[in-house]
């Protein structure tokens, strides 16, 4: 067993002591969000006595705020230096969580919701910036697949703890959990500074285009990175790379089939009884796990990155197929319907995050890169804002067509990133002067 683990910890870690640092950061910041997550609505409307709507409502403007916040701090971190501006969002996303321990009704509900989600949506793409500044372009892969895999688990144990909390009902441990929240950006903050200081020492595998001459400057320490020349194009007046982040936006409806339709559709539509919900989601973290195990493994390039898209889409559209046909289903055959589109949908999710890090990664512009990743980040927020409205008030109610639809929508996102990319990565030439090489061994 000891074997067997420190085999699965070998191939999904990443293979630099830097972007292991980077990756522990990111499991120590998830575990902070399921403490959170499980018990932040429970105790506000339960205990402080906020109205499900206020909660609605502050979410709803938090949302939109952070729709605007990710492309400015992308800005601010081309202009000063990724790691600079990533630790100091940190930090205020630690403040920021730690003042829900302050909070007793709306206002200061409203307020604390608004700052904290403007942080996380101008903090989130950076971490993807910061993994290129410190690990160079050999070990982009793995260490973003080692990062969402590691968030999983992360996540996952963090709603287990505070489970515990919810059961006691008690008003003072819910408020150290949002104070212990807080602490875990402070760690995830000390983890970013360390991995960008041991990057001074990268070794020589990694590329020295993606690194700047010192590190810490424009970040921890040092002059700041110099400005964003004026000749640099605003993503926004970027077709294809627009294209790109409108299609990323319609293939990220797979998380609101799992948050939201499944339930929903188990409980409502199906024989399937409700508890089988948490244990496909269980199924669908520790899925999640393995197969970014494998992903991390593969040697990215342009084919590849579109056939994991394409490939998504494939099985999306099949795991659609497997919920349409849960409502006819005995109990037995609607449970195994159910557990395969689960499993479908895991895989399409993590095909999909691979292929949409690698193409927005090749696609963004050195000199403004945290920008570029910024705007895509909207994609994500754009989905999660109008992702469940559309998914519940407009599609599950026509309810095979509704899935039929979805499929589309799959297809069609698949279809934009698959035009965007190919109009702005040109698929490479092979040198006449050596032999043909397949493009699935180039190097990402």
């Amino acid at each position: 067993m000891k074997t067997i683990a420190s085999t699965l910890a070998g191939r999904l870690l990443p293979a630099r002591g830097a972007g292991r640092t980077l990756a522990a950061g990111s499991f120590v910041d998830s575990f902070g969000s399921g403490l959170f997550l499980a018990v932040a609505t429970l105790y506000f409307v339960g205990q402080v006595g906020i109205a499900p709507t206020g909660v609605a409502l502050a979410l709803a403007v938090a949302g939109v705020l952070g729709l605007v916040s990710g492309a400015p701090g992308g800005r601010l971190a081309d202009r000063y230096g990724v790691g600079r501006v990533y630790l100091w969002l940190l930090l205020l996303r630690a403040v920021s969580y730690s003042l829900y321990a302050l909070v007793d009704g709306f206002t200061g509900y409203f307020l604390v919701t608004c700052l904290a989600t403007m942080a996380d949506r101008a903090c989130s793409p950076l971490t993807q910036a910061a993994v290129r500044v410190v690990v160079g372009s050999r070990e982009r892969n793995r260490t973003m697949a080692s990062i969402r895999a590691l968030r999983n688990v992360g996540y996952t144990l963090g709603t287990l703890v505070a489970a515990s909390a919810v059961a006691a009902h008690s008003h003072v441990l819910v408020q150290l959990l949002f104070l212990a929240n807080g602490l875990t950006f402070v760690v995830t903050a000390a983890c970013v500074r360390r991995a960008l200081r041991a990057t001074r020492a990268a070794d020589p595998g990694t590329d020295a285009a993606d690194l700047p001459a010192d590190p810490d400057a424009g970040t921890v320490k040092g002059e700041p990175a110099p400005a964003v020349p004026a000749t640099v194009r605003s993503p926004f007046r970027h077709p294809s790379f627009m294209a790109l982040t409108v299609g990323n936006a319609l293939m990220c409806l797979h998380d609101t089939v799992l948050v939201v339709a499944l339930p929903v559709w188990a409980i409502r539509h199906s024989s399937v009884p409700e508890s089988t919900v948490p244990i496909l989601l269980a199924v669908n973290t520790a899925l999640t796990v393995g197969v970014q195990v494998w992903i991390s493994s593969l040697d990215m390039d342009r084919s590849r990155a579109l056939r994991l898209l394409w490939g998504a889409a494939a099985v999306l559209c099949a795991a659609c197929l497997l919920f349409a046909c849960v409502t006819a289903a005995p109990t037995a055959v609607g449970t195994a319907l159910l557990g395969g589109a689960v499993v479908l949908l895991t895989l399409g999710e993590n095909f999909h995050a691979a292929a949409a890090w690698f193409l927005s990664d090749a696609m963004a512009p050195p000199a403004a890169y945290a920008r570029y990743l910024g705007a895509f980040s909207t994609s994500v927020t754009v989905h999660g804002l109008l992702g469940p409205a559309l998914v519940l008030g407009a599609l599950l109610p026509l309810g095979a067509g509704g899935w039929a639809a979805l499929c589309g929508l799959f297809t069609t996102g698949a279809a934009g990133m698959s035009a965007a990319a190919g109009r702005s990565l040109p698929k490479p030439r092979p040198n006449p002067t050596l032999p043909a090489v397949a493009s699935d061994t180039a190097a990402g």
